[in-house]
């Protein structure tokens, strides 16, 4: 290969780099990370743990460092509400560090800006001349997903339909990443 095609090489991967960073400002952004989250515990443990989890009225936050296409790159820390066995914490960081799951960086739209324009911005902030640095960002599980599932339940069970916090789950899950 020639130095100009090297050079052609470099600047289009670099570009599009840039132009695959995961940044919304898209008000459900934070609800799209913990459908992710929630989606990547259920295929890496199954439905049966991620159920159990939802019975005891578990949350998990991790605090997680990630690239500028949005996957972890390591976990800061990790909260949950009931304590959680250490070797599970470790085995969903080596899930989503080793699988590349990719958050994104959740924004509000700034006044006056589209979304292409604020995202755009963004980019140009967050990495300019650096797009190997590390932003920390929290996801959570299972968020606010499961906020209105008592609700649902009811109203389903008016109708004489059983409604499950996994199932429920698995519909939120598909509404945000469908």
């Amino acid at each position: 290969m020639n130095n100009i095609t090297l050079t052609f090489a470099f600047l289009f991967f670099s570009t599009m780099s840039i132009f695959s960073q995961n940044i919304s400002v898209d008000k459900n952004c934070i609800s799209t990370n913990s459908a992710i989250f929630g989606e990547t515990l259920i295929q890496m443990k199954g439905e049966y743990f991620v159920s159990k989890l939802l019975d005891d009225n578990q949350s998990l936050l991790f605090f997680v460092n990630v690239d500028s296409v949005g996957s972890v790159r390591n976990v800061e820390k990790v909260n949950s509400k009931i304590d959680i066995n250490d070797s599970i914490v470790k085995e969903i960081i080596a899930c989503i560090i080793e699988k590349e799951i990719h958050f994104f960086y959740c924004f509000e739209r700034p006044i006056g800006y589209t979304d292409k324009e604020a995202i755009k911005m963004l980019k140009k902030t967050l990495f300019h001349n650096n797009s190997n640095k590390l932003y920390l960002i929290n996801v959570s599980f299972p968020g606010d997903l499961m906020s209105l599932y008592y609700y649902k339940k009811d109203e389903l069970s008016k109708k004489g339909i059983y409604l499950s916090k996994i199932e429920y789950l698995k519909l939120r899950i598909a509404e945000y990443l469908n």
